[in-house]
């Protein structure tokens, strides 16, 4: 029997509808549910295959955003062995004071969060190192807002909400059909180079590791994460580096090396491709 979710259940009445609760497992089920309110899933850190209305849409992962409307049956399960870490957003947008006019015509906002059947274009987005750290930021203005109720927080939460749904919508971009027989070979990979960030792995070993072809293995990273196997590595590596630049007894030399960088200059440079500020710079506006 599929569980029902309820806003009052979640939601303080007379406050703002909506909270942020975070998910950190070695390994994560959630069995089919539905509910009266929005629910918005970040993608932390792991692999795990999402379904919406019992069908399989696609392996989600690191950076990817997914938006599940009301009444909308989901479940999720990390992949084996998969560490899973997530934010999820849940909002009621029918009860806060916002005007969503000038929002119409904004690219994704409709697929994201208006009333339509999706005909293949879901309400996902792919997020790379630097707007995943933008979403998360934003998300943490929430939290500090709500923790704090500071006269003047329920405007600030809903203002912060609306730039969070402004961001997505503008980076949303379309997502194909579910992509087949690859998916937990890659999923698999994806979780060996997670549990290898350290090594010094070389695209031939993620080939031999995946059994696939030199080709069949980049075509199928670019039709599920819209880039190489390498540049995939590499955001895993940084995401995981903007982890760790939250514990101040960590030097960023020895980040760089947790994650697989030995020299700590070129850390910095890929670093700051990736996310757009150094990693000296990151820390200090956190």
């Amino acid at each position: 029997m599929t569980e029902v979710l309820k806003a009052k259940d979640f939601f303080d009445q007379g406050v703002v509808p909506m909270c942020v609760f975070r998910v950190l497992a070695s390994h994560r089920v959630r069995e089919e549910h539905t509910h009266d309110f929005y629910e918005l899933m970040i993608v932390v850190k792991g692999v795990m295959r999402h379904y919406l209305e019992g069908v399989e849409m696609e392996v989600i992962g690191t950076g990817d955003a997914y938006v599940v409307h009301p009444g909308r049956h989901h479940s999720y399960e990390s992949l084996e062995g998969q560490t899973i870490e997530m934010v999820n957003v849940l909002f009621q947008l029918d009860r806060m004071k916002m005007d969503f006019r000038d929002l119409e015509e904004l690219p994704g906002f409709q697929t994201l969060f208006g009333e339509n059947d999706w005909e293949g274009n879901y309400p996902h987005v792919r997020l790379d190192a630097r707007d995943l750290a933008h979403a998360l930021s934003i998300v943490a203005s929430i939290e500090r807002e709500m923790e704090q109720l500071a006269p003047g927080y329920e405007f600030m939460v809903e203002t912060k909400l609306r730039e969070l749904i402004v961001f997505l919508s503008r980076k949303h971009s379309h997502v194909l059909e579910p992509k087949g027989k690859h998916f937990l070979k890659l999923g698999d990979l994806v979780v060996y180079m997670e549990q290898n960030l350290k090594q010094n792995l070389r695209f031939e070993q993620l080939v031999e590791l995946s059994n696939m072809s030199p080709t069949s293995l980049r075509r199928a990273f670019q039709h599920s994460f819209s880039c190489s196997p390498m540049a995939y590595l590499q955001k895993l590596r940084i995401q995981q580096a903007l982890l760790l630049l939250v514990d101040p007894d960590l030097s960023i030399t020895e980040i760089a090396h947790s994650v697989g960088y030995s020299d700590s200059s070129y850390f910095a440079r890929v670093f700051k491709q990736e996310v757009g500020e150094s990693p000296k710079v990151y820390r200090q506006r956190r």
